[in-house]
């Protein structure tokens, strides 16, 4: 084997343009195949870092009125399905804000997440440094916020920088922790800097739905859509100004349903998954053709060889 071994090197040796074309073919495809899977697993697939048993995680939308049923819920139907107490581990966020943060002479664009309920403690995440926010931290002051490990690193020292103050529009608020390294949030296409506590002032509106919500439920989501179809049921009898009406129905019950946790935002439908497949396809039949493209080189390197060949074997 050895013998056979150190004869193909020979030969490749000897073949520089062969053996130059087929590593080219080569690393193309592979290297194609590589970079095109490991992006749609990073948006598709890839759960958020140091979060504990995604799989395990819930959505919970409310429908709007156009007909899509991943829309986002408002705070008092958060704060409602919370006083149901049908999910024992429940929360909410709000990811929309992007605020300056500046901590001495350090100042930063940033992404504020206001959350509401237990947030980290529905992603059983543990803290890189400090503590996270619990539900009693709404309405402290001064107000604790968490940052991530990024935007520790350019204010300062990451282990040091938990009791630190910084200034967030006009507001100022406590560095209590750091999350789990590398946790940027919960959504594939934008990245969070910031947690602080929901400010419910202002957010009494049952119409104003900017919230997100996550539950864990151990039943998973398929028993526990019947239970939210009874809720989405009551709150419309009771708030029919805000949690009725769809286009098609005005009557019909804005219907709150769970789903299966996923980094990507599903109002997006199914049509990134359906570029993504074809991206996958397109650089498998790369890879294949890259494939086909050194056989073929080889055989007719082979075929070349036939009369050699043959008088070897005589």
């Amino acid at each position: 084997m050895l013998e056979d071994l150190r004869f193909v090197l020979r030969s490749l040796a000897r073949s520089k343009v062969l053996t130059t074309v087929l590593l080219v073919s080569l690393a193309l495809g592979t290297g194609a195949n590589a970079a095109v899977c490991g992006i749609v697993y990073a948006l598709l697939l890839q759960p958020p870092a140091g979060v504990e048993d995604p799989g395990d995680l819930l959505s919970i939308y409310t429908s709007e009125f156009s007909g899509s049923a991943y829309g986002r819920s408002s705070y008092p139907d958060f704060v409602s399905l919370a006083e149901t107490g049908v999910v024992r581990d429940i929360a909410a966020y709000d990811d929309d804000a992007v605020m300056n943060a500046r901590l001495g002479s350090s100042t930063r664009a940033v992404r504020v997440a206001a959350v509401a309920g237990d947030f980290f403690g529905v992603l059983r995440m543990t803290p890189e440094t400090g503590r996270l926010l619990q539900p009693e931290d709404t309405g402290t002051t001064p107000a604790p916020a968490v940052v991530s490990l990024l935007l520790a690193e350019f204010l300062g020292d990451p282990d040091t920088i938990t009791g630190e103050e910084i200034q967030m529009g006009e507001q100022p608020y406590q560095v209590v922790g750091v999350p789990a390294a590398n946790f940027r949030g919960l959504r594939s296409n934008r990245a969070t800097d910031v947690w602080i506590p929901i400010n419910a002032a202002g957010r009494e509106d049952r119409g104003d739905r900017r919230l997100s919500i996550l539950a864990r439920h151990e039943e998973g989501a398929e028993s526990f859509r019947e239970t939210l179809a009874a809720i989405s049921q009551r709150l419309a009898d009771e708030h029919p100004s805000t949690n009725r009406g769809a286009l098609t129905n005005e009557a019909a019950p804005r219907q709150l349903s769970a789903h299966r946790y996923s980094p990507r935002d599903p109002s997006a439908g199914s049509g990134f998954s359906i570029i993504a497949a074809v991206l996958v396809g397109a650089v498998a039949l790369l890879l294949v053709s890259a494939c086909v493209n050194a056989g073929t080189l080889l055989l007719s390197r082979a075929m070349a060889r036939r009369h050699e060949l043959a008088v070897k074997r005589a």
